[in-house]
């Protein structure tokens, strides 16, 4: 290209290259550099992406060709470009033409996938890429303009760098300086009015009691007020703009725009300035704009407006509402002078009881009193009414506050009443589709107000509507928010709704473009809080979480400690989230306990909170749990920390079950927590790791010993807590804590044992041994270990060696239980393949015989994505097993596999629970064989030895998904939903990935008919799991029968058809889902086919309800074969004798 810096970007989707070559020969046809890559010539990868950024960064013009087909692509290299030229835009000066939409076909621009920049410029019509010569001509001159040509004419008609295209308002229009000069002079006259000394107690007292007084002297007349004021049509038009139940600020521009219009025409007219004082006013109130500029005119047309007409009720009421902002006694005089002479206005009333209730100086019962009077005075007043409403939340009663509300709304739909409402519904009481619900009652003139589209972006948040909270930030025609509940750049809430989308780069480029627009806002407003915390969070989003804790150092210090927390209170870009997301644990954990612990006595600003938007704190540790509560429950960016054990403990209610909750504390208990790694080689971890654990399995053979589970104690790994904390948690007595490093064939182990009570190292030792010594090392250990705790509690213990010498084969089989642990299809397959390994080297070796039985035993339920049959993948876990019992009959887990094995894979109901019963008696503090058995329960329909079962599994290992789901499941058959989604929860927490974490809560919610809920969780669930996950396919479809959506459930079967076929999907459950939408052929050959294939969830029946498969005759057949035949008639007998319900 010869001159870039004259070059325009044409940038466009792939298939409509044909279209936008049109355009770029029309172009070039008349001289113009067009950058367009359909041609060739461009480099490849990281130089391409370059060599793209760099011309866009140079282009005069940016031109992007819309489509139906771009409207197709949610995701492409284009939709990259269209926001690199936005955020460029950001820098360019207002009236200067950049960015120029084009549309090809019949694509309408309010439902357009564009970036916001793109709305708020002139669209033009191209269809199918032609150029006419006028619009050709036009383009011509833009480019002339940019390329610096021709110089643009100060009335031409341009396109900003924000987008818009109008003409410039007010051009070529000069104004009289005289009038402002009078003002100045004029403003001196009342300087005294505003920064007169602060009243005495006493003098304020007086005031209060006059305004007592006041309010009960005061009848207004039955007559509403007279129309004549303004007398001026055009003044009392602007005035109506004002006072309009459904204002915004197009509205009080147009006010501004009528006032400035007469004080040009007559600037000493009284009420041409008293209706520009109240629209200053009205700004500031409203919360359109606080900018400097606006308070000084506020203060100018209200100061000015009390010179000229000092008895007239409007002009006291304006400055009464201004210097209501920092002398609120003075506005209380002003307006209660104004009350006088105007008794009937209800405005007046509600500023002088807004300047009582932000007097810190007047007692807040005063001023919830007067304001209850004025309510009263004028019932029918919907602003009376909300007022009211506001500062009942202002003192934290939230119940009265919604009366009000109710009132408000019934007179006019006020849009910010409607919207606290909303926030009750969903922090209040957990109700989101209450929520969605009444922000549809939200006039469609002021939806795109920025509290109501905030409320519509935390809607989306809190329930996964994505979609929703897009076309909420497209009604805004700002890029920058400036509210009571938010203020920032829009790009920012943007940027949040991608990142929960899984779409990481273009959320990337929302919050560089917020950080641009932060910068720019910083610029003209250094040292601002509010922009301080914003960046927080743009530094975490842009994943640089180092700046950001450096950052939130600052910001913490602002924060009024204690932290106090109300059902209201902001939390969307709060301290507590804030902290948790970029990592500093401790900090977030300190502002829960201050949150949750009762305030008997809090400095609280209620000016401060008002301004804030905020109740008062609440001051028992019951509601600050509540509202925690409800926000770690709906924000989804909190599912990583719903199932933090500390967390559960910090916001459980005395006495509810929690994540936390834990066991009795038995003084014959240890853990044994993961051995740190201070090898040069971190990939010797596994060594560390295996150490740890093959010293957990010793411990956990000795009798009446409880040693926890390796999932729970390993759950502390890398985090620093105290070790009283660590074991409150795991309900141990003792922890074991220590250190590996290997070099060559030399290792030294450090180890120590702790008491949990008084955190007293009880014993500790160094090993520095050869590699081959490695066993002796662990048996002295263990040993010592049982020296200290044993005693008169275990009697003498005899401790069992290790079964092999072979340190080759050891260290395979500390591998594969690194592997193991991590769960997951590949990495099971690794550990299989690892536990061969060993046993190529020793066939003898039994915890590598029991290993590789257990990882062929639950590789089914990781590999629905593989096409692999369970029992293929089974087999060879009952030879190992069995293998596993002919050297050591005595061995726990061998029992457990071999009989989860027959019951799960094969259905031998009877033999699989005599294996299981024989591994629970053999080690009944492993919770595997708890795992077990409570399965084997829930399957044959005895509820309650499931539950009991589950709960002792948990109560071993506390901190394992695994436990969590299992009491889930075993909640939801027994019909407690409330339980099963409660727990639920808590999994999605330990496990975001796996499908069992949202299974139960989704299952549990629509049998429990709360369908926001089951819809809410399935969109987690979604968002987590890859989309093609059989299971999770097919419990879409049970959730659209659910909703009575026979379309959409067939749409989600027939995508997981073949994946049933290649039995990656649930061929019964996909029967069954055809047996609920009443097709009973089609149910009757996949529950075949379900039966034929052994298929695990044909028996579980937490999703597959036999009686309802009994109720149809064409499926009643396939309960009469064997194996399900026998399992029925059990769960028959169980439910005859109650055992079917908790």
């Amino acid at each position: 290209m010869s001159d870039t810096s004259k070059a325009v970007f044409l940038s466009y989707a792939s298939q409509d290259a044909e279209a936008a070559k049109r355009i770029a020969d029309a172009l070039r046809a008349a001289g113009v550099e067009v950058w367009f890559d359909a041609e060739g010539g461009l480099e490849h990868g990281d130089e391409w992406d370059a060599k793209i950024r760099r011309q866009i960064k140079e282009c005069v013009l940016f031109i992007a060709v819309i489509s139906a087909n771009t409207q197709a692509r949610e995701e492409g290299y284009f939709r990259i470009e269209w926001e690199l030229a936005a955020q460029r835009a950001l820098g360019i000066a207002s009236g200067v033409a950049f960015i120029l939409p084009v549309v090809i076909d019949g694509t309408r621009q309010p439902g357009a996938l564009v970036p916001d920049r793109f709305r708020s410029v002139q669209w033009t019509k191209l269809p199918g890429g032609n150029v006419p010569p006028d619009v050709l001509q036009r383009f011509l001159k833009l480019w002339s303009h940019r390329a610096g040509m021709l110089k643009p004419a100060a009335a031409e008609v341009v396109a900003d760098g924000s987008g818009g295209s109008e003409t410039p308002r007010g051009a070529g229009r000069s104004r009289p300086i005289w009038p402002w000069l009078v003002l100045g002079v004029l403003a001196v006259g009342v300087a005294y009015l505003i920064f007169k000394p602060r009243r005495s107690p006493e003098e304020i007292a007086k005031i209060v009691a006059d305004t007592q007084k006041l309010a009960q002297a005061v009848t207004p007349p039955a007559a509403p007020l007279p129309g004549d004021w303004p007398k001026d049509p055009e003044l009392r038009r602007a005035m109506d703009l004002l006072n309009g139940s459904e204002a915004n600020s197009e509205d009080f521009t147009l006010a501004e725009e009528i006032a400035n219009r007469a004080l040009t025409q007559r600037p000493t007219d009284p009420e041409a300035v008293i209706v520009m004082a109240r629209t200053q006013g009205a700004f500031l109130q409203r919360g359109f704009d606080r900018s400097d500029e606006r308070i000084a005119l506020a203060r100018r047309y209200a100061e000015r407006a009390v010179q000229l007409a000092p008895n007239d009720a409007e002009a006291l009421a304006a400055l009464g509402s201004f210097v209501a902002r920092s002398d609120q006694a003075r506005a209380i005089e002003l307006l209660n002078k104004a009350i006088a002479l105007r008794p009937a206005e209800p405005f007046i009333y509600r500023q002088r009881d807004n300047a009582m209730f932000n007097n810190p100086q007047v007692p807040a019962a005063d001023a919830i009193a007067s304001t209850e009077k004025t309510a009263a005075l004028f019932p029918g007043d919907a602003l009376a009414h909300y007022e009211l409403a506001r500062h009942y939340r202002d003192v934290g009663r939230i119940a009265e506050m919604e009366q009000e509300l109710d009132r408000t709304i019934a007179i006019t739909p006020i849009a910010n009443a409607i919207v606290w409402k909303s926030r009750i519904a969903l922090w209040g009481r957990g109700d989101p589709a209450e929520m969605k619900a009444l922000l549809e009652r939200v006039p469609g003139r002021v939806r795109s107000l920025e509290r109501v589209v905030f409320s519509r972006w935390a809607y989306a948040m809190a329930t996964g509507q994505w979609e929703e909270g897009r076309i909420a930030l497209e009604d805004l025609t700002s890029n920058w928010i400036e509210d009571f509940d938010y203020i920032g750049p829009k790009a920012l809430l943007a940027a949040q709704l991608l990142e929960q989308q899984g779409k990481p780069e273009l959320a990337r480029l929302k919050y560089e473009a917020a950080l641009a627009e932060l910068r720019a806002r910083q610029a003209r407003t250094p040292g601002n809080a509010t922009l301080r915390s914003l960046e927080v969070w743009i530094a975490h989003g842009l994943g640089r979480d180092e700046d950001a804790r450096t950052l939130n150092r600052t910001r913490l210090e602002s924060i009024r400690r204690p932290y106090q927390f109300a059902q209201l209170s902001d939390w969307w870009f709060s301290a507590i989230p804030s902290c948790l997301l970029i990592g500093d644990r401790p900090t977030a954990l300190a502002l829960i306990r201050e949150a949750v612990t009762p305030a008997k006595a809090v400095a609280w600003d209620r000016t401060e909170a008002q301004r804030l938007g905020e109740g008062a704190p609440d001051t028992t540790a019951a509601g600050g749990r509540a509202a925690l509560r409800m926000r770690f429950k709906f924000d989804p960016r909190m599912a990583p920390f719903r199932g933090d054990p500390e967390i559960q403990a910090l916001l459980a209610e005395p006495g509810e079950k929690s994540a936390a909750a834990t066991p009795n504390i038995d003084d014959k208990s240890v853990a044994v927590l993961a051995f740190a790694n201070l090898s040069d080689d971190k990939a010797n971890e596994y060594f560390s790791d295996g150490i740890s654990e093959e010293l957990l399995n010793v411990l956990a053979k000795v009798p009446k010993l409880k040693v926890a589970a390796r999932t729970s104690s390993f759950y502390f790994k890398g985090r620093n807590e105290p070790i009283p904390e660590i074991a409150q948690k795991l309900g141990v007595a003792y922890v074991v804590e220590g250190s590996v490093r290997k070099a060559g064939d030399k290792v030294r182990i450090t180890a120590q044992l702790i008491k949990a009570a008084d955190g007293f190292h009880v014993w500790s030792e160094t090993y520095d041994r050869d590699l081959k010594d490695i066993f002796a090392v662990q048996d002295e250990i263990a040993k010592n270990i049982l020296g200290v705790v044993k005693g008169s509690l275990l009697g003498e213990a005899e401790l069992p060696h290790a079964t092999t010498t072979k340190i080759e084969a050891y260290t395979f089989f500390l591998q594969a239980q690194g592997a193991f642990a991590k769960r997951g299809e590949a990495n099971l397959r690794e550990s299989i393949r690892l536990f061969e390994a060993a046993l190529a080297i020793d066939p003898d070796y039994v915890p590598a015989l029991v290993g590789l039985a257990q990882a062929r035993v639950v590789l089914p339920n990781y590999a629905y994505l593989s096409g692999v049959k369970a029992r293929e993948i089974t087999d060879g876990a009952l030879q190992a097993a069995r293998r596993a019992l002919a050297l050591d009959p005595q061995n726990a887990a061998a029992h457990a596999v071999i009989g989860w094995e027959l019951f799960q894979f094969e259905w031998r109901w009877s033999e699989g629970l005599a294996e299981v019963l024989r591994a629970r008696d053999l080690a009944p503090n492993d919770p595997w064989n708890w795992n077990c058995l409570g399965d084997y329960y829930r399957y044959v329909g005895d509820y309650p030895q499931a539950l009991s079962a589950k709960q002792r599994e948990w109560e071993l290992d506390p901190l394992s998904p695994n436990s969590h789901w299992d009491l889930s499941y075993s909640n939801l058959v027994g019909g407690n939903y409330d339980q099963a989604i409660h727990w639920s929860e808590i999994c999605v927490g330990l496990a975001p990935h796996n499908v069992d974490s949202y299974m139960p809560a989704i299952l549990a919610a629509g049998r429990a008919g709360r369908l926001d809920l089951m819809r809410r969780t399935l969109a987690a669930a979604r968002q987590n799991i890859h989309e093609g996950e059989g299971m999770l396919l097919l419990l879409g479809a049970y959730c659209a029968i659910l909703e009575k959506k026979p379309d959409e459930a067939h749409r989600l079967l027939a995508q997981a058809v073949p994946l049933a076929e290649g039995a990656s999907a649930s061929p019964s459950y996909l029967g069954y889902c055809y047996l609920l939408l009443g097709e009973a052929d089609q149910a009757r050959i996949w529950l075949q086919r379900g039966y034929d294939r052994y298929d695990e969830a044909m028996v579980w029946n937490e999703i597959i309800d036999f009686d309802v498969i009994a109720a149809n005759p064409k499926t009643r057949p396939i309960l009469d074969q064997p194996k399900l035949k026998e399992l029925y008639e059990l769960r028959q007998r169980n439910a005859r004798a109650g055992l079917n319900k908790l």
